[in-house]
């Protein structure tokens, strides 16, 4: 009986063509060339020695041992000729079985290894490239390094979260720059990368941020740290952002893109075409209702994208386990909210919690980080006792001004330029809606760019994207970048538009990523302009423009186009939306907005372009949609109405539209959902601002004091009082009064 094929190819595929003895370097295959014709020929030299030998007479013959076992991989060792004589030389008695067996094993596991770190060192050293970058770069900066822009935006957490006693303790010592208000919620905050990167962070967590409030550009900073040790890269210390007592392990950074998973695994699923016996059995089960689910797993999808990004080198579902068994390993798993389709949202989020169990078995150190908007978590993970919920935090005044300073320096300002920036942004931070459009990373550079170009401060959200597009578009003109804008510009906004609400509405419904391909693009412009004379060269022309110049549209992946960052799509989705619905339709836009939670951005950019007649309607249409028996409950109407407020929709109203918002958000239960942090994107008790819900705040909570008898309602209505009220509304003698009142009535 000789040695098999298969048994031929697991040992030699296990031996990465090295020989087993411990220390020797020599190559088991080796290149001939023919002198004549320049042939080369691989011709192998490595010798497939027996640990056990098949002969009577031969090295370590057991003659207890199976025969049929004798020309199996468990018996067989590879090795050079000089060490196959060595091992076998006087009858094999200077090495035992157990010898040659922990030799082979010990070469195997270390050659996987070597494999398995040349695999990880070319998918690092390409996604650092990839990851380098700010992914907003169309505000006078000239793309960025993530290090150069990054400011250390915080993060908290409950203090029954079971990171809470690791968050303390970095708080009092390393808290980074932290406002004192953000902890008059008895929650727990400090510096997001400054507690990811410290030494005793080993947890996994839920990390949860509105849109532009930097969660993806965190999970950049914290991959692309580990990443430039991994590789050997100046640069991500921590230095810049004053970052403390950083952690010396050596963590091998994998981020995925979960809105691209979701799609490769529901195509992989749709795809999948059993075979006759399989289909029987799925027959059967569903027959009997035991239909298992087979949705492909975040494991099959990390071999999938490192060997796709590491030059095609293989790298299998095992090499991945095996990766987490002998590595530090962070997991980054970027955008849960951008996954549409609920029901994937729902599967993506149990995959998550399932492949951190089955691979924290075998792990050496896993930590797994998970980026998502508020409202858009799962029950897989919500309840899950293994993925703390860290809600990050508006920037602080130390924060703004060093954003403000990186943004400057990046973008090559004098010194002078810089200080006039400076100056006029320290005027005006605190004007109540300048402090709330500043609070967020993205926003602030929208704020930054135009303060600096134009000397504008926007006073609303959806106006402050809607004079970035202006002053972009007004630079890309005027430098004549872009000849077509000065004839046909308001054609290519609308087309902006329209792609923009294409692009969403694909994404919804789990047909693309975020991104259109390039033929989709082209035939998406000729139908758009089908009713023009002109259209279809028209059409060409423009995919020209946006396909070498892509004006607001970046091309990322080959052959796909998609918007810098989903908060733009979404403004462009609104303002196609508005414009294209009749005036007396535009209610009925709304609801169907406010029933869908990934239009949630888009929601808030739509009621942004309203009149205010349309504005002071709002009310009204909220308070029919809780009749709604699956809205009714759900804090979400009423989170987005406090979004309403914060995003500057009422500025300008009169007293009485103001009231009765702030009266429908804080109305019932409402008051408790806003006290427990459910009603605002940092997770914290909400707090209306100045000219935004503040002073109507106040009347409504007195009027709850005066008249509410449960205690827990009460108890929530008066420390909401405490968060609103200011000197001005001398809340102290007006508190005792109500206190000897109640006494009296006792």
């Amino acid at each position: 009986m000789s040695i098999s094929i298969p048994t031929v190819k697991v040992l030699w595929s296990r031996a990465h063509d090295q020989c087993a003895f411990p220390g020797c370097q020599q190559a088991l295959t080796e290149d001939l060339v023919n002198a004549s014709t320049g042939e080369v020929r691989t011709n192998p030299v490595g010798e497939q020695a027996h640990i056990r030998s098949h002969k009577p007479d031969g090295p370590r013959y057991d003659v207890s041992y199976r025969t049929n076992k004798l020309h199996t991989y468990e018996n067989l060792i590879l090795l050079c000729p000089t060490h196959h004589a060595k091992v076998d030389a006087n009858s094999g008695a200077a090495y035992t079985v157990d010898d040659l067996v922990e030799m082979r094993t010990t070469h195997e596991e270390q050659a996987r290894r070597s494999e398995v770190d040349k695999t990880i060192r070319l998918y690092s050293a390409q996604q650092y490239g990839i990851d380098d970058k700010v992914l907003f770069e169309q505000v006078d900066l000239n793309g960025p390094s993530v290090d150069s822009m990054f400011v250390d935006v915080p993060f908290a957490c409950r203090p029954d979260a079971n990171v809470a006693e690791l968050m303390q303790r970095i708080a009092d010592e390393w808290p980074g720059d932290v406002d004192e208000a953000d902890n008059a919620d008895a929650q727990i905050v400090t510096g997001a990368a400054q507690a990811l990167l410290h030494p005793d962070w080993l947890g996994n967590a839920l990390l949860v941020g509105g849109p532009g409030q930097g969660k993806s550009t965190l999970l950049q900073y914290v991959c692309q740290f580990h990443r430039a040790r991994l590789l050997g890269r100046d640069g991500y210390t921590g230095k810049e952002q004053q970052l403390s007592r950083l952690t010396d392990v050596q963590r091998v950074p994998i981020r995925l893109d979960l809105r691209k998973y979701a799609i490769w695994a529901s195509r992989l699923q749709r795809n999948a075409k059993p075979d006759k016996a399989q289909r029987k059995e799925k027959y059967k089960r569903r027959m009997a209702h035991t239909e298992p689910s087979r949705w492909p797993t975040i494991e099959e999808y990390i071999a999938v994208e490192i060997t796709s990004c590491s030059g095609g080198r293989d790298f299998s579902v095992e090499d991945a386990g095996f990766l987490v068994s002998t590595r530090p390993v962070l997991i980054a798993l970027d955008g849960l909210d951008e996954v549409a389709n609920l029901k994937y949202r729902e599967e993506v989020s149990a995959q998550i919690v399932d492949t951190n169990f089955r691979l924290a078995v075998d792990a050496v150190d896993l930590v797994v980080l998970v980026s998502t908007r508020p409202g858009a978590t799962t029950s897989a993970l919500w309840s899950s006792g293994e993925f703390p919920r860290l809600n990050l935090q508006r920037l602080t005044h130390g924060l703004r001004v060093q954003y403000l300073q990186r943004w400057a320096e990046v973008a090559k300002l004098s010194q002078e330029a810089t200080e006039k920036l400076q100056r006029m942004f320290m005027e005006n931070q605190n004007v109540p809606h300048i402090r709330e459009l500043a609070s967020y990373p993205m926003q602030l550079a929208i704020l930054l760019h135009l303060l600096q170009r134009r000397q504008l401060l926007p006073q609303r959200r959806t106006e402050l994207y809607h004079e970035y597009l202006k002053t972009f578009l007004d630079r890309e003109q005027s430098q004549d970048k872009e000849p077509l804008l000065a004839e046909e510009r308001q054609v290519i906004e609308d087309i902006h538009a329209y792609i923009g609400w294409q692009v969403q509405t694909q994404a919804e419904e789990g047909k693309s990523s975020g991104s259109i391909k390039r033929d989709d693009l082209k035939k998406l412009l000729r139908e758009h302009l089908a009713g023009r004379a002109d259209g279809q060269k028209l059409a060409d022309e423009l995919f020209s423009a946006f396909t070498t110049r892509v004006l607001c549209l970046v091309e990322r992946d080959s052959g796909y186009f998609q918007f810098d960052v989903q908060s733009l799509r979404e403004y462009f989705a609104a303002t196609y939306i508005f414009e294209e619905a009749e005036r007396n339709s535009r209610d009925d836009c709304l609801v169907a907005l406010l029933k869908r939670p990934y239009w949630s951005n888009v929601c808030r950019f739509f009621v942004g372009m309203y009149s205010k007649g349309e504005v002071r309607g709002i009310r009204h249409l909220l308070k029919e949609l809780c009749k709604d028996k699956n809205l009714g409950l759900h804090p979400m109407l009423r989170s987005t109405a406090a979004l309403f407020l914060n995003d500057r929709t009422y500025e300008g109203q009169k007293e009485d539209p103001i009231q009765e918002i702030v009266d429908f958000i804080l109305e019932g239960s409402g008051v408790v959902l806003a006290e427990d942090g459910l009603l605002d994107v940092a997770g914290s008790g909400l707090q209306l601002s100045e000219r935004a819900g503040r002073i109507q705040a106040v009347r409504h909570l007195k009027g709850r004091l005066e008249h509410e008898s449960e205690p827990d309602v009460r108890a929530a209505a008066a420390s909401s009082l405490r968060r609103h009220a200011t000197a001005d509304d001398d809340l102290a003698s007006w508190w005792w009064a109500q206190q000897e009142s109640r006494s009296e009535e006792h």
